[in-house]
């Protein structure tokens, strides 16, 4: 679940990436727009400062590297 900092995706420029009620990263917009990606526990820091061009995107990467499936989403 992504949770942003006024409640809308429209302008959405941080929110924290929340996975089964755990934080699972940060998600910054950088000035290309697109969203840089910083970990806040082990198992997802080896995504740590990876870009997705949307929260939707960084979602579905962070659970699948917290499945421990090896194919890319």
């Amino acid at each position: 679940m992504v949770e942003n900092n006024d409640n809308s995706i429209q302008g959405l420029d941080r929110c924290i990436l929340e996975i089964d009620g755990a934080a699972a990263g940060l998600l910054l917009r950088d000035s290309r727009g697109v969203f840089r990606f910083f970990a806040s526990n082990p198992e997802t820091a080896v995504l740590e400062g990876r870009t997705f061009h949307s929260p939707g995107r960084a979602e579905a990467e962070v659970r699948r590297v917290l499945r421990g499936d090896g194919r890319k989403a």
